[in-house]
């Protein structure tokens, strides 16, 4: 809950921006950011091996497509 709890405000704090692409970007980071440290809570205290399997999936797979995104800020935000 505490995960979800921190996102939302990033993600709103995020979608403000006057650039619908930049807001979309940003709020898109925060909304990643929660799905990782979701799953950090699942490896921590999961105990179903599949579970955790997926959990580190997204953390991967997350971790990658922010990198992706903050570059493409540093490219494209005014």
């Amino acid at each position: 809950m505490a995960s979800m709890t921190k996102m939302e405000p990033a993600m709103m704090e995020g979608i403000k921006a006057k650039d619908a692409d930049v807001a979309f970007i940003c709020g898109m980071i925060a909304h990643h950011q929660g799905a990782i440290d979701m799953a950090e809570v699942e490896l921590k205290y999961g105990d179903n091996a599949d579970a955790k399997e997926k959990a580190q999936m997204v953390i991967d797979a997350q971790k990658k497509e922010i990198k992706d995104y903050t570059k493409w800020l540093e490219a494209n935000a005014k």
